[in-house]
């Protein structure tokens, strides 16, 4: 025998629990604190977000925290600068790291209008100082480079007296003939923004013959 089905009653809920429903629902209304700090909605409260949790939100403002003092690798996006930094313990850095690519070409000792010395020239950046983080360069050479014959590199830039201040040196011996061979610099040097260029310097020594350099450097910004 079939039993009736009757009608499911939903009980009113009480005037105590229409005061709790109404107390949280104005509280919703309220505004985050007034800092620079992110905050989330959590149980009916302003949570600050600390960026655990699995989440990609970071704090955010148009001045970096500094009061509690940052701690090494924590990070802060800059909503007037559109970058997101992390703090390396000394600074304020470009989470993102930039790649600079100069205009390039053959060299051969044997171009008398090229000389003992040549150039490849970066434009400095303007408007922040930067941490050189790293150089890369790829050599074809069409003879053997060895002890006696080989080009040496020195990475520098210039301040606005034209004075050098070395980042770097490397050489193209041991490079065999008609190949590619790599050379790899991690400078952690700061170029100021007076900086007038970021260069670098070949020289030949004995007849280390056709060279065709390509390479690049990679950078963050420092921010403040």
């Amino acid at each position: 025998m079939r039993r009736p089905r009757y009608p499911t009653v939903v009980k009113p809920p009480t005037d105590a629990e229409l005061r709790d429903a109404v107390i949280k629902a104005n509280a919703a209304l309220t505004d985050a604190p007034s800092d620079d700090k992110v905050y989330n909605r959590k149980n009916g409260a302003w949570v600050e977000d600390t960026g655990g949790g699995g989440g990609d939100s970071y704090p955010e403002g148009t001045a970096f925290p500094t009061d509690p003092a940052p701690s090494t690798n924590d990070k802060f996006y800059r909503t007037d600068l559109g970058l997101l930094c992390y703090f390396d313990g000394a600074r304020w850095l470009t989470v993102q790291e930039y790649t600079e690519a100069p205009g390039v070409g053959p060299l051969t000792d044997q171009t008398g209008a090229i000389g003992a010395l040549s150039y490849f020239r970066f434009a400095a950046d303007q408007e922040h100082d930067i941490l050189v983080t790293g150089f890369r360069s790829s050599i074809f050479s069409n003879v053997l480079q060895n002890s006696t014959n080989y080009w040496s590199v020195v990475l520098q830039y210039a301040g606005s007296n034209n004075s050098q201040t070395l980042m770097g040196s490397f050489n193209t011996q041991g490079m065999s003939a008609g190949t590619i061979g790599y050379r790899s610099l991690s400078p952690g040097i700061v170029v100021p923004k007076t900086a007038v260029q970021i260069r670098t310097e070949w020289t030949p020594h004995g007849s280390p013959g056709y060279i065709n350099p390509t390479h690049r450097l990679i950078y963050r910004l420092i921010v403040t």
